[in-house]
């Protein structure tokens, strides 16, 4: 007599789906009563996508098998299965449920179970699925690295540290866990720590493209820019088409004043941070532009456009007529630059077709056209106006030295924004008080969630509130332009304020942005602007002592 249950179960092991349908067919001939057979004729019905034909072979099981029996909660999961990719989901987790209060430690129905939430997006409830899973399985590494990854989605980085060191432990030979885990270390800003653990993943798997240019990334955090271009270099020899890697290694070369290969690697953003602006027009390639009228569309931050606009005349020098696309602070800002024809409100919507547009670049594209060098950035300032606003403030105390203050960084939406937010600010109250000098008014200029922190400013410190009244980066030019001196961290102000050729102190991070550079004091793309940086991350205390006892021989020249 053949073994066809056996060989069915052969079949299915080495992934031929026909000969297991037709074997276990043959066995459920010559046994109709065996639960096995059904199970595997199910699986080779679902593997070939007859789901319909696949859920009745492993209804016909389970009516074969007893409450308890192993066997049973595998028909049960496999029903599940079954139900959601058939779009069943509600009977799916049903069937998940039954099956888990069988066999609690079949780690492929949390798998199936946690993924189906990730798909709708119920994350939370993925995680609880999977943390289920460890409770039942402890001693299984693929939890604990699912785990860590669906926690970290949620940013809940401690609990994804916790998962991935546990699955590094239990998988002590493979680098997946490790390397999660190194990604976690520099989400905390531990920078040392994800060097120290993706060197271990590196040393399991030195294949990966990812694993090298993550590396590079945390010591380009310490400031280690020769060693983080090592490695991204490493990460783009195993993978040219890896865009992260190149848009770091573009960073890195911006930092250095390498701006003819910096500005052309930064086109690398597109693949995942920027994408190109969805427009039904082509996007300009440097060529000729007489008598063409180019869209300039501002895609990245307000100090990006701010710092940017300087191109704007090249372009109109290069036979265009230009027009711009940009958030509505920026809309009478820039509408009152003389080679700007028109300034739209990027978020009310536009027709290129109205505007009669033949062409389109972004703030940030635009560079690489025209600023091979240092010595190539247009210097033409002030290149804003402070009439662009018809307001005119009054200062309420007009003797003294006016200084105007930011000490917030704009907030985005993504993980590196939020890290961008949490390094570039400074509090308030430590910032006034280092600057709160005797004969020096101090004005705010800034504006959003974070004006709100003049309020629970301590007595004696003062800051003139002027937030309710700059209704755009038009009325903040009209401000500054009463003003003696800016100090700001890393944001529009300092942008804004130096486009105006005002006198501009800037409080930066220990590791800067690119423009900014590494230990210079001055800026070569604004000539009135001095750098004050960070010598320890996230002090303040020094950078402040310094800009207070420059603050101090400020006034005393003024």
């Amino acid at each position: 007599m053949a073994d066809w249950l056996g060989q069915a179960a052969d079949a299915w092991e080495r992934g031929d789906r026909e000969a297991t349908i037709k074997l276990s067919q043959s066995a459920i001939c010559e046994n109709p009563r065996d639960a096995k057979a059904y199970k595997l004729l199910g699986n080779g019905l679902q593997a070939s996508g007859n789901l319909e034909a696949a859920e009745k072979a492993y209804q016909l099981g389970l009516t074969l098998t007893s409450d308890g029996d192993q066997l049973r909660g595998e028909l049960l999961a496999n029903l599940g299965g079954v139900n959601q990719r058939s779009g069943h989901w509600d009977r799916a987790v049903e069937f998940y449920a039954q099956a888990i209060a069988i066999v609690p430690d079949l780690v492929p129905i949390y798998f199936n179970w946690a993924k189906g939430l990730e798909d709708r997006q119920e994350l939370d409830r993925a995680i609880a699925v999977l943390e289920k899973a460890a409770k039942s399985c402890p001693a299984e590494g693929t939890v604990w690295l699912q785990l860590g990854r669906l926690r970290c989605e949620v940013e809940n980085f401690d609990g994804g540290r916790q998962a991935y060191a546990t699955a590094s432990q239990l998988m002590p030979g493979q680098a997946e866990a490790l390397f999660g885990l190194a990604h976690v270390w520099f989400y905390l800003e531990e920078f040392s720590q994800a060097i120290a653990t993706g060197k271990r993943a590196l040393d399991i798997d030195p294949t990966s493209a990812a694993g090298w240019a993550n590396y590079g990334v945390a010591h380009y955090e310490l400031g280690q820019v020769d060693e983080a271009e090592r490695c991204l270099g490493r990460s783009l020899a195993l993978d040219a088409s890896y865009d992260d890697a190149r848009w770091a290694l573009a960073n890195i070369w911006l930092h250095r004043g390498e701006l003819d290969r910096g500005f052309g690697g930064f086109e690398a953003r597109r693949s995942r941070v920027l994408p190109a602006p969805d427009l039904p027009v082509p996007e300009w390639d440097g060529g000729d532009l007489t008598g063409k009228t180019i869209l300039v569309y501002g895609q990245s931050g307000l100090g990006d456009m701010v710092q940017f606009a300087r191109y704007l005349p090249l372009l109109q020098r290069r036979g265009a007529t230009v027009k711009v696309a940009v958030p509505k602070p920026l809309v009478r800002l820039l509408g009152a630059m003389d080679s700007v024809g028109v300034v739209v409100d990027r978020d009310q919507g536009f027709s290129c077709e109205t505007l009669g547009i033949d062409c389109f670049t972004t703030f940030l594209s635009v560079p690489r056209f025209f600023t091979r060098s240092p010595a190539e950035i247009p210097q033409s300032i002030p290149y804003l106006s402070a009439t662009a606003s018809d307001w005119q403030p009054t200062l309420p105390q007009p003797d003294g030295l006016q200084v105007g203050i930011a000490w917030a960084s704009g907030k985005q939406n993504t993980l590196d924004g939020d890290r961008d937010y949490r390094n570039r600010s400074c509090p308030l109250a430590e910032m006034a008080e280092a600057i709160a000098l005797p004969g020096v008014v101090l004005h705010g200029l800034q504006v959003g969630p974070d004006a709100a922190h003049l309020r629970n400013l301590p007595d004696p410190l003062s800051v003139e509130p002027w937030s309710d009244r700059l209704t755009d980066l038009a009325d903040t030019a009209a401000l500054m332009a009463k003003l003696d001196l800016v100090i700001a961290v890393d944001t529009v102000v300092p942008h804004l304020s130096g486009a105006l050729a005002l006198p501009t102190w800037i409080l930066l991070p220990h590791m800067p942005n690119w423009r900014w550079q590494l230990h210079r004091d001055d800026c070569d793309w604004y000539p009135k602007m001095r750098l004050f940086r960070q010598t320890k991350p996230k002090n303040w205390s020094k950078i402040l002592a310094k800009v207070r006892r420059s603050l101090i021989e400020f006034k005393k020249k003024s």
